[in-house]
């Protein structure tokens, strides 16, 4: 089956998502959010490219920068909880109950786990999907994909 994109316009497409790979560097460089850069970077540079390009580099940033809200929302969650479960939003519960205490102590971390597993095995998942997809030259689409860019 013949693509009739050019293969240049259909890696630039697959580059384009794989940017938002980048976010592996924050073991290296730990600097919030530093990860929104490449793929914005990728995309600016590139969209007059072709329309395919642009429509591409829109898709994958707007799914990075939904992955830093839930991100964010997520840790926010994860830092009340845990104040909640140490008594210190709520008075003594600590010391009256530390039995509860530790349970509710447990489940934090595992569902904080949990929260880790989903926000960046997942999107790592979906990004090589989609980066697949546009080297062959079809349109992805991320799932929960708040499209901030169009």
């Amino acid at each position: 089956m013949h693509n009739p994109l050019p293969a240049e316009v259909r890696r630039l497409g697959m580059w384009c998502h794989l940017a938002g790979l980048s976010w592996l560097t924050f073991f290296i460089f730990p600097v919030p959010y530093l990860w929104l850069l490449a793929p914005y970077l990728v995309w600016k540079l590139n969209r007059e490219v072709h329309p395919f390009v642009d429509e591409q580099g829109k898709e994958a940033l707007s799914f990075q920068v939904s992955m830093a809200v839930y991100l964010t929302a997520s840790l926010l969650i994860a830092v009340f909880l845990l104040l909640v479960t140490c008594g210190v939003v709520i008075g003594t519960f600590t010391a009256q109950s530390p039995v509860a205490s530790n349970a509710m102590m447990g489940l934090n971390i595992v569902l904080g786990i949990g929260f880790v597993v989903v926000l960046l095995i997942t999107p790592t998942l979906l990004v090589i999907r989609a980066a697949r997809k546009a080297l062959n030259g079809e349109i992805y689409r991320y799932p929960m994909n708040l499209r901030f860019f169009g």
